[in-house]
């Protein structure tokens, strides 16, 4: 008797905790509901929607979506949550809503990708990706590194970045925001890289220029990884990835900050070795005239007593330069040697408006003719505007209606304005009012507002 009842009540126990179980059951899976009704409201940008459904279940906030391969066997992973899925679509209005009622800025996905990460990949990178990346953090989104622990693999939304050569204002505002992190800045990535190297190896100086203002190490050295670019040695520095470019970019910003051109990888290669070894028949085979003038800067910069020993001779003796001005002129009229035309148009720029140099109208003009003869339009124009302005030569408006007409020619939204301007007062060129407009109308096509003023005056 004692044994049915000791049974009956054991059978009651396990009745009563299997209803639990059965409640939690349910209710889990109305949240599990409820958070993928969140996560479609954020993809479909539904702020109402959204509100409603974190109203009447705050969980929500951290809804997931989860999907499965389409391989045979795959499996489940979790590909989404309430928040990245906002981020996709660049929401603001969803973003703030999900932070507001509790989602969590550092949940990781099945990729070991954080909110930061995915907002990052999403293009284009502008003005509201900075205002996300901003709300995130102040929200509580972390910017040190991690570790994903199914690889091992360190993580940071800092390593997350593809690094562009020239950024836009917002993309180096991003860029700054993200290299708060000290700890950051020393991270290597899954090739062994940190994002000195990254950006080094972008070839674009400003990528280069904001971490080191943010205190990168400008001789870091990369470690050993089994997912390292063949070309890479275990010890290579920021200097050794930016000898693979083809252009001067960021190299003279590395060297003049302190980046020593005689340091070895384990290899014992200095970075004009490491260059020199992957320059092989087959990889420069197919390269066009303006990459093997630029392979050819490249090699006379790191070249000893070349430019970048000088400037981290500068270095050592006096630090790294207040601004970067310096720094660009002096790259520029390298690389002007070199035919470069960008470079050629610049280094009239810095010597005709003083930038990193004194004023030299006589070398601006110089550097300006080679840059037009080199087929900038922009330079042509340039040209003109000195003999048009009497700057370093005799007024001319017929020599510069010259200039600018090649320019124009070209294409030059400002020649094409300029030339106009000299028709339409009479100067240099016979008064004619009719070509005047003609060509402030093709200036405005070229998205030169000055050239839109002038037509709409005309007409």
């Amino acid at each position: 008797m004692r044994r049915t009842r000791l049974l009956g009540t054991g059978l009651l126990s396990l009745f009563v905790v299997s209803c639990g179980w059965i409640e939690e059951a349910r209710e889990a899976s109305k949240h599990d509901a409820a958070g993928l009704e969140a996560v479609l409201a954020a993809e479909r940008g539904d702020v109402e929607a959204l509100k409603a459904i974190l109203a009447k279940d705050p969980q929500a906030a951290n809804g997931e979506r989860w999907t499965t391969g389409k391989r045979k066997g795959a499996m489940r992973a979790l590909t989404d949550t309430a928040l990245t899925a906002a981020l996709r679509v660049r929401n603001g209005a969803t973003v703030e809503a999900l932070l507001s009622a509790g989602a969590d800025p550092n949940f990781a996905l099945e990729s070991g990708e954080v909110p930061l990460d995915i907002l990052v990949r999403v293009e284009p990178r502008d003005g509201t990706t900075l205002a996300l990346a901003k709300a995130l953090v102040a929200h509580g989104a972390r910017l040190s590194p991690r570790t994903w622990a199914r690889t091992g693999e360190t993580m940071s939304s800092l390593l997350s970045l593809n690094y562009s050569p020239r950024l836009s204002v917002d993309d180096e505002a991003l860029l700054r925001l993200f290299a708060s992190d000290a700890a950051a800045l020393g991270a290597a990535d899954f090739r062994g890289l940190t994002p000195m190297h990254a950006a080094a190896g972008s070839c674009g100086a400003r990528p280069v220029e904001v971490l080191l203002e943010a205190g990168a190490d400008p001789n870091a050295r990369s470690v050993a990884s089994a997912s390292a670019f063949p070309g890479q040695r275990i010890g290579d520095t920021p200097l050794h990835e930016a000898a693979n470019c083809t252009e001067l970019g960021s190299i003279f910003s590395l060297c003049a900050s302190g980046a020593n051109p005689r340091l070895a990888n384990e290899a014992g290669e200095k970075p004009l070795e490491a260059l020199q070894r992957v320059m092989t028949p087959d990889r420069i085979r197919n390269d066009t005239e303006t990459m093997r003038k630029g392979r050819a800067s490249v090699v006379a910069a790191l070249s000893p007593g070349g430019p970048c020993e000088t400037w981290y001779g500068r270095f050592l003796r006096a630090g790294r330069p207040a601004d970067w001005a310096a720094v660009h002129a002096a790259r520029y009229e390298f690389a002007c040697g070199f035919d470069e035309r960008f470079d050629c148009g610049q280094s009239g720029w810095a010597y005709h408006k003083g930038e990193g140099v004194a004023v030299d109208l006589g070398k601006a003009m110089a550097a300006y003719r080679k840059a037009c003869g080199l087929k900038s339009a922009w330079a042509c124009g340039m040209v003109g505007s000195l003999y048009d302005n009497g700057e370093g030569v005799a007024e001319d408006p017929a020599e510069a209606s010259r200039w600018f007409g090649t320019g124009c020619d070209s294409d030059d939204g400002q020649s094409c304005y300029r030339l106009g301007a000299l028709a339409r007062d009479g100067r240099g060129v016979a008064k004619d009012r009719a070509r005047a407009l003609a060509l402030f109308e093709k200036a405005c096509a070229q998205k030169y507002e000055k050239g839109c003023e002038g037509a709409r005056a005309l007409r």
